[in-house]
């Protein structure tokens, strides 16, 4: 094996690592912010980290700009994760006591369309000047369904990948948890973004 693939291997491993790091630290945060305070602002640290290693291509610590980014913006983060969260927990409470199966199909496209339309909502935080929570909710509508295809294809990504290690080596499923969902959809999310800006440069 030469240097080169070494090195190359290296860097694959590496990534392993940072993914598996991230993770656990969304988890703790997640739950030293009892939830409704931690989830929200974790999920933007989560994806600003990723925004900077994956599209900026910039190596920087892990702990120390995770913790910045979780109070970066906080209030934000929070409000964010809420309406989207009571969204979603409409949407399943309303399948669980609903009798009426047409009335559970329309819950389920809903439930779909609150799926596409947060997928890349702290993507756009991270990634864009958007300062509202309007804007942004806004932003990541139109990314999700600007780029559906892409977006469904990212989703069935995880759900593919997550499936295989459920039914092989579950115990990755803990390790990487959250940290590797995100990681595909900022992929996602840096083609869309990359694409764009193409458009507005042609």
């Amino acid at each position: 094996m030469t240097i080169e693939k070494i090195a190359k291997l290296n860097g694959y491993m590496i990534g392993i690592f940072k993914i598996i790091y991230l993770n656990i630290l969304w988890l703790v945060f997640s739950i030293l912010g009892l939830g409704i305070f931690g989830i929200g602002p974790a999920f933007y640290a989560l994806n600003k980290y990723l925004d900077q290693w994956l599209r900026l291509k910039r190596e920087i610590p892990i702990t120390k700009n995770f913790c910045h980014y979780f109070f970066e913006r906080f209030w934000q983060s929070v409000a964010i994760s809420a309406i989207y969260a009571g969204l979603f927990l409409i949407v399943i409470v309303n399948l669980f006591y609903l009798k009426n199966s047409y009335l559970r199909i329309v819950n389920l496209i809903f439930l779909f369309f609150v799926l596409i339309a947060c997928t890349h909502v702290y993507k756009v935080m991270v990634s864009t000047n958007f300062n509202k929570v309007y804007e942004v909710i806004r932003g990541a509508f139109l990314l999700g369904f600007g780029y559906l295809f892409q977006t469904v294809i990212a989703w069935l990504v995880v759900i593919g990948v997550y499936l295989l290690i459920s039914k092989f080596v579950p115990v990755l499923l803990a390790i990487f948890g959250m940290g590797f969902v995100v990681f595909i959809l900022s992929l996602d999310g840096n083609l869309i973004i990359k694409n764009l800006y193409h458009k507005q440069l042609v």
